[in-house]
């Protein structure tokens, strides 16, 4: 198939999606995120809160039906949603002052203030994460044990190939050691050292990047903020604190979208575009 017939039929696949899905319309199930108060009574470490960012509460009619059944099947959770607006104003409100809010002012592309912010309320507050496109077919209450500080999931199709052995937990704990951790999706307790530690790598990491073009911005984003620096500072966390280890952990088949990925999500992208489909971009100004 020739490059010029497989543009139109993307064109043409485009379009179709588009008239499925629109018009775009927000969701009402999500809490009102500026009604925060924290729950101390919950019998897990974790906090039954989730978080959830996108560029504005708008989306298209199977992505809202998807995260509505997301939603109903967590009935045992919060779930708070940040638009852009929402999402830069708690930056500067609770981490104003930190070196890591100057990264998240210079971010180039809004996945790597997604990705920053994900980190910092998720320290500030404990909880879930995920990405707007993500669920999961199992109720996130069922995946923890009350003495679990931290679940992540992890691809069970992709082998890991990098350059740092796993932890010996792992070897202890997974049948397969050499995973690839998302940080799409996770949960974590309050004020967390992996969250710390992530900032940490940010902060430290973005002078080399700045002002730097990328034939593959999506590459570079997961080398800075993206799932292969959220692999490497767990890796490491567990490297030293062996003794200390209380993660649970879902495994997920990258090869079976319907287990995790939203249906109709992608036209969100109308939006907001893709930072998959960036070429030759600067990921910090």
């Amino acid at each position: 198939m020739n490059l010029s017939l497989k543009k139109l039929r993307k064109e043409v696949g485009w379009i179709r999606l588009q008239f499925k899905e629109l018009p775009f319309k927000p969701l009402e199930e999500f809490r009102d995120q500026g009604k925060y108060v924290e729950i101390t009574s919950n019998s897990t470490i974790i906090p039954l809160d989730c978080y959830l960012t996108w560029e504005e509460n708008s989306f298209g009619k199977n992505h809202r039906k998807e995260l509505k059944n997301f939603i109903s099947l967590n009935s045992d959770i919060r779930f708070f949603f940040f638009d852009a607006e929402a999402r830069d104003n708690y930056m500067n409100k609770n981490w104003g002052g930190h070196e890591i809010y100057k990264v998240y002012n210079l971010a180039n592309i809004p996945i790597i203030k997604a990705d920053i912010f994900r980190y910092c309320i998720l320290f500030d507050r404990g909880g879930f994460y995920f990405d707007i496109n993500k669920k999961y077919p199992v109720a996130l209450k069922d995946l923890i044990s009350e003495e679990s500080d931290f679940l992540f999931f992890y691809d069970s199709d992709y082998v890991n190939l990098m350059s740092d052995l796993p932890p010996s937990i792992f070897f202890e704990k997974m049948a397969n050691p050499f995973i690839n951790i998302f940080n799409g999706f996770f949960g974590v307790k309050k004020n967390h050292l992996i969250l710390k530690e992530m900032i940490g790598y940010i902060t430290k990491t973005y002078p080399l990047l700045r002002g730097k073009t990328f034939e593959n911005p999506k590459s570079a984003v997961s080398v800075f903020t993206g799932p292969w620096a959220f692999t490497k500072i767990i890796f490491e966390h567990y490297a030293h604190n062996h003794d200390k280890a209380r993660f649970s952990f879902a495994p997920l088949e990258s090869r079976n979208p319907s287990q995790w990925y939203m249906k109709g999500s992608e036209v969100r992208f109308k939006q907001s575009e893709s930072y998959a489909a960036l070429q030759n971009k600067k990921i910090l100004n």
